[in-house]
């Protein structure tokens, strides 16, 4: 346990103050637990208001390249009926996982009263932000750990 420790609040350099590299490790820290309020909030937000179950099928594939690896990843764009109206959207999530045929159905849970936002039903989000929430945790537990043992 003790090497986990020092892998992961090694410090190379050391200012005036003795904290070395810890501001970074802070800051870090803090964009981190940003970043997770943020996604909690947006995989909440979205169980909670997007409820009504709808068919879709999956009309078009948005082509995204990754310009860095050239990848080409797909947006699908989904068509729906909700109230009487058919509505036509994407969440803008592209993807090269799992990506649906032209022709696809699946169920989408649109929000009611903006029925043009829709979640999909992906437990790996839940898993995505549990995971999240660990990783911050560990870090957070190390670096607690690192000022109690006198480093």
């Amino acid at each position: 346990m003790q090497n986990i420790l020092y892998l992961l609040t090694y410090e190379t350099e050391v200012d005036e103050n003795g904290f070395g590299y810890w501001w970074a490790l802070i800051l870090g820290l803090i964009i981190a637990v940003v970043f997770f309020v943020l996604l909690l909030y947006r995989t909440i937000h979205a169980w909670r208001s997007c409820t009504d179950a709808v068919d879709a099928v999956c009309v078009e594939l948005v082509p995204e390249v990754d310009e860095e690896t050239g990848t080409t990843l797909y947006a699908p764009v989904w068509e729906y009926i909700f109230g009487g109206q058919l509505h036509r959207s994407s969440d803008g999530a592209a993807t090269n996982v799992n990506v649906p045929k032209i022709g696809d159905h699946k169920t989408l849970y649109v929000d009611p009263e903006k029925p043009t936002e829709f979640r999909r039903k992906v437990p790996h989000e839940l898993l995505f932000t549990i995971l999240m929430a660990g990783v911050i945790a560990l870090i957070i537990w190390a670096m607690y750990e690192k000022r109690r043992l006198g480093g």
